[in-house]
């Protein structure tokens, strides 16, 4: 059996946007936090079971693509950077 690094990806937050803008394109990231895990299953049962008790934050699975479309306030290098931190934080 092959062993795969591969990473699922959650992404917690608002409708709203954060930040500064990015200095080259003028996009904005939105208001969330990044989540990363190592299978899918742990993924699709965190998003299934997230709950906000204000109701003003959601849940959703996406890829790592759609995840960057939500920190586009950021360069890729930081983008990178902070998916690298939460794998750590997930991991420990």
């Amino acid at each position: 059996m092959t062993k795969t690094n591969q990473k699922f990806y959650a992404w917690v937050g608002q409708n709203a946007t954060c930040g500064t803008a990015h200095p080259i394109t003028g996009n904005y990231s939105m208001y969330g936090r990044n989540y990363v895990f190592a299978s899918k299953q742990e993924r699709d049962e965190f998003v299934e079971n997230y709950y906000d008790h204000n109701g003003n934050k959601f849940a959703r699975s996406c890829s790592k693509r759609k995840l960057r479309t939500y920190n586009e306030g950021m360069s890729v290098a930081t983008f990178e950077e902070d998916l690298l931190n939460q794998e750590y934080l997930e991991a420990n």
